[in-house]
C-alpha cells in the first residue's frame, strides 16, 4: 500500500463508544481494537460539540500502564458547512497482561450537565506486535501528510544536476525545525512548541513520529481547518522557502527542573528532474525523475523550568481579573441564591481555583457548578472560569459577604498580584412558607369570625 494513502487513510480510522446529551457527545476512541502484548494503545476521550467543559476526571487505568498523558486536543472541522469542535483529553498506555482488557469510563461536566462514557474492551495478543496497528501520535490533526509537489512552481532546485548528490541536496533544500516560544519558563507557565518543515523541493512528507513530552501536560493547538499558519513563503539565512506546520501545542509543566520536548520525524520522498531531461517530456507530464527519500528528525529540546518564588495556596498563573455577585440581591429566608465569582484573563486555566470564601453566619453552602469558556487555539489560553455557588440563609435581616482575595502569578513580570473582590450585601426577608401560613390563618380567621347583629329598639 502506499505510504501516504495509508496514512491518510488513518484519518478515517476510528473505534469509538459514545453517549450523548443533545447535540453534545462524550465518546472513547482508541487506534486499534486488537494489539500486540508491546504495541501502545492511544486512547482518546474525545467531547464533539460543545467547548464549556469542566472537572475532568483521571481514568483509573487498572489494566494498562500510562506512557504519556494527559494531553489536549481541540479539532474543528466542517462537515457540509456544519462546524463541529471536538476537545480530547490523550493517553497513551502500554498493557500490564494479554487477553481482554478495559479502557475505563470517566465522567466530565458539559455545560454544567455531568456526562460519563462508556468503556471499551480491547483484545491484547500474546505476539509482540500487529500488523495495521496505528502508532500513538499518529492520528493527530493536521499532521500526518504533506504534499509539496507543487513547489516546482515556486522554487527551481529540484532540477538536479550533473555530479550533484541527491541526498545531500534535499539536505541543503529541506529541512524540520522545532520552535519553543521560549527556553525558560516558570513552573506552570504556558510555553508554545511549532514544529515545521521548510522546502524548497516537490515532495511527499510524511510525519512518521510524533514527538513526546515529559514534565508537562500538552493542550493540542493543531487543526484540520484553514490555519494560515499552516502553509506560507519564509525567509530562513537569505533563502526563501515554503514553510508547513507539522504541529502546534502549548505546554505546561507540572514541575521544576527540566521540561522535555522530543523530536518529531519526517519521511521525505522527493523527485528530481535532471537536466538532461527534454522540454517535451515536462510539458506531457512524463516521468522524467528518480525519486529519492530521506528522514528527518529535529534535535530533543529542553527547557529550563524555574519554580515560583515564595509559592502561595492557590496561585493561578498567568494576568488574570475577578468579578463577584449574588443571583438575587433580596431574597425569602432558605430561599436558595447562589454566589458567582467569574474569573477571566490570559494564562494556565487549569491553575485557576475558586478562592477561599468566608461565609456569613446562618448561612448554608453547597458545592460548586464550575464552567469554562476558553479559546483553546490562542496562546496563552484566554477566557473565563465562573464558580456558581448555591446557597442559603435562614436569618432575616441584612447579611454581608466579607470581600476574598485571589492571587495570581504573572510570569512577564515575575510577580504576584492580588485582587479582592467588592463586599457584598444580601436582604433576606420572612420566609414564603411562614408569609403564606399568616395568609391563610387571617382568610380562616375572618371567615370563622361570628356577624354581630343590631337589635332595633
Amino acid at each position: 500500500m502506499n505510504p501516504a494513502f495509508r496514512y491518510i487513510l488513518c484519518l478515517g480510522l476510528l473505534f469509538s463508544c459514545s453517549v450523548t446529551i443533545a447535540q453534545v457527545q462524550f465518546e472513547i476512541s482508541v487506534n486499534a481494537k486488537q494489539i500486540g502484548r508491546k504495541d501502545r494503545l492511544e486512547v482518546k476521550y474525545d467531547i464533539s460539540g460543545s467547548e464549556n467543559l469542566s472537572g475532568f476526571k483521571a481514568p483509573y487505568f487498572k489494566d494498562w500502564k500510562v506512557i504519556t498523558g494527559p494531553q489536549n486536543g481541540l479539532q474543528k472541522i466542517n462537515i457540509n458547512g456544519s462546524k463541529t469542535t471536538i476537545v480530547s483529553y490523550i493517553y497513551t498506555l502500554s498493557p500490564k497482561s494479554t487477553g481482554t482488557l478495559i479502557v475505563p469510563p470517566t465522567g466530565i461536566t458539559v455545560n454544567g450537565r455531568k456526562m460519563e462514557c462508556k468503556p471499551v474492551e480491547i483484545t491484547v495478543a500474546k505476539q509482540d506486535h500487529l500488523d495495521d496497528v496505528i502508532p500513538p501520535g499518529s492520528r493527530m490533526p493536521g499532521s500526518y501528510y504533506l504534499d509539496n509537489e507543487d513547489n516546482t512552481s515556486e522554487f527551481s532546485d529540484d532540477i538536479l544536476k550533473a555530479g550533484e548528490d541527491p541526498i545531500r541536496k534535499i539536505r541543503d533544500n529541506l529541512f524540520i525545525k522545532v520552535i519553543p516560544s521560549k527556553t525558560r519558563c516558570y513552573l506552570g507557565e504556558p510555553v508554545l512548541v511549532t514544529y515545521k518543515l521548510y522546502t524548497r523541493l516537490a515532495s511527499k512528507s510524511i510525519v512518521v513520529k510524533q514527538p513526546s513530552f515529559t514534565g508537562c501536560t500538552v493542550s493540542e493547538m493543531t487543526t484540520n481547518e484553514n490555519d494560515p499558519e499552516k502553509r506560507k513563503t519564509e525567509t530562513v539565512n537569505g533563502k526563501v522557502y515554503t514553510s508547513h506546520m507539522i504541529r502546534k501545542v502549548q505546554l505546561f509543566p507540572l514541575q521544576a527542573g527540566t521540561m522535555g520536548v522530543g523530536p518529531v520525524s519526517v519521511e521525505n520522498a522527493v523527485t528530481f528532474l535532471t537536466s538532461s531531461n527534454e522540454f517535451r517530456e515536462l510539458y506531457y507530464g512524463m516521468d522524467a525523475g528518480k525519486e529519492f527519500k530521506l528522514t528527518l528528525s529535529t534535535d530533543p529540546v529542553s527547557i529550563d523550568v524555574l519554580p515560583l518564588p515564595d509559592l502561595k495556596k492557590n496561585t493561578a498563573i498567568g494576568n488574570f481579573g475577578i468579578t463577584v455577585g449574588l443571583k438575587k440581591n433580596t431574597i425569602a429566608a432558605n430561599e436558595t441564591n447562589a454566589l458567582v465569582v467569574t474569573i477571566s484573563g490570559n494564562g494556565n486555566f487549569r491553575s485557576v481555583a475558586l478562592p477561599d470564601i468566608k461565609w456569613p453566619a446562618n448561612t448554608y453552602s453547597f458545592d460548586p457548578v464550575e464552567t469554562e469558556d476558553v479559546d483553546r487555539l490562542s496562546f496563552p489560553l484566554q477566557g473565563t472560569k465562573t464558580y456558581e455557588i448555591p446557597f442559603e440563609v435562614s436569618v432575616v435581616g441584612k447579611t454581608s459577604f466579607e470581600p476574598f482575595s485571589f492571587t495570581y502569578f504573572d510570569p512577564l513580570k515575575g510577580s504576584y498580584h492580588t485582587i479582592s473582590s467588592p463586599r457584598l450585601q444580601l436582604t433576606v426577608t420572612p420566609a414564603i412558607e411562614k408569609k403564606l401560613q399568616q395568609s391563610v390563618a387571617a382568610i380562616t380567621n375572618k371567615s370563622l369570625a361570628v356577624p354581630q347583629r343590631s337589635h332595633g329598639k
